[in-house]
């Protein structure tokens, strides 16, 4: 049985995290908006492809999982990428049949670019936090994003929802 959010701390700042993260998805947005980061024509989920391959040779369905996409819907955006010239398909060395998915050197320069952006429009927005508070930030934020992934990965996850239902 559930407890009443007041009774449990854990559960009541729990709750204060969550709607943190709503104000940090919905300023997240509102950025988009205002200063977008990318290219006219590429889509969020293209981006994101584009973005998970630097550095990477994958075939497509590893992108998807990569990306927390289908199969479909990753295929889709990786022709597109392709036919912009930005992401290209070499032969799998270990099974021919197969192909992986590459940036091209426009590819890796716009995810480059890109990433530069982002990190400078990070740097204005943290720029009055001392060292100590991002170090620390950091490290809190990477612990959360690990245990959301494992999380997600969890055998047991289904069932331990369906108990709080």
């Amino acid at each position: 049985m559930l407890q009443p959010m007041n009774s449990n701390p854990h559960a009541t700042l729990a709750a204060s995290l969550v709607q943190r993260f709503t104000q940090v998805f919905a300023s997240g947005r509102r950025l988009r908006s205002e200063s977008p980061v990318g290219v006219p024509g590429l889509d969020r989920a293209a981006l994101v492809l584009l973005m998970k391959l630097s550095g990477r040779e994958v075939r497509v369905g590893e992108l998807a999982e990569l990306c927390h996409l289908d199969l479909s819907t990753a295929s889709r955006h990786a022709s597109s990428l392709t036919q912009q010239g930005l992401i290209t398909k070499v032969p799998d060395p270990e099974d021919r049949r197969a192909q992986l998915l590459t940036l091209t050197p426009e590819g890796t320069e716009l995810s480059e670019s890109i990433r530069r952006q982002r990190g400078l429009l990070f740097a204005q927005i943290l720029a009055d936090w001392e060292e100590e508070d991002l170090r620390r930030f950091d490290a809190y934020l990477a612990r959360f994003v690990n245990d959301v992934e494992r999380h997600v990965h969890s055998p047991h996850r289904d069932e331990n929802q369906q108990g709080n239902h």
